[in-house]
């Protein structure tokens, strides 16, 4: 019976072959992409690999269960980082847009307040105009 990865191998050498009808690879190049296919999942071993495929009257299924020693760490690790950074600037996004409409707030706050004390002490800056008849006449033509 073939090891896992030699069955791999083999799979993947077919498939390399007929998409490579034109210039085929020569035995040597088939060698070492093979020894190539199965370094790679001599790397990936579990202590535990079952296989089981179950056929049924109409279907088939398969089981798969892999246990071993965790070797994620470094890309869990990298992982980790991307989400911090992608949180900072999210968090950096929400901090500037909260003090643009904060600052906004304050000088629309600040500009009534001065208006309004302008307009209690009887300043006229510019005759025939008000600024609280526009506020209601725009406000007065958007309802209606």
């Amino acid at each position: 019976m073939k090891h896992s990865a030699e069955v791999y191998a083999q799979f993947t050498l077919s498939r390399i072959k007929n998409e490579l009808k034109s210039a085929p690879l020569s035995d040597e190049q088939q060698q070492a992409v093979y020894r190539a296919l199965l370094a790679s999942e001599s790397d990936q071993r579990h202590a535990v690999d079952l296989r089981l495929f179950i056929p049924l009257l109409f279907r088939s299924y398969y089981l798969v269960l892999f246990a071993g020693q965790d070797r994620r760490k470094r890309t869990l690790d990298i992982h980790k980082i991307r989400i911090n950074r992608t949180m900072r600037g999210v968090l950096r996004i929400f901090t500037v847009s909260a003090l643009i409409l904060l600052s906004f707030l304050v000088a629309a706050v600040a500009f009534w307040g001065l208006y309004s004390l302008k307009s209690s002490m009887g300043i006229d800056l510019i005759p025939g105009f008000h600024l609280t008849d526009w506020v209601s006449d725009t406000y007065q033509r958007l309802v209606n």
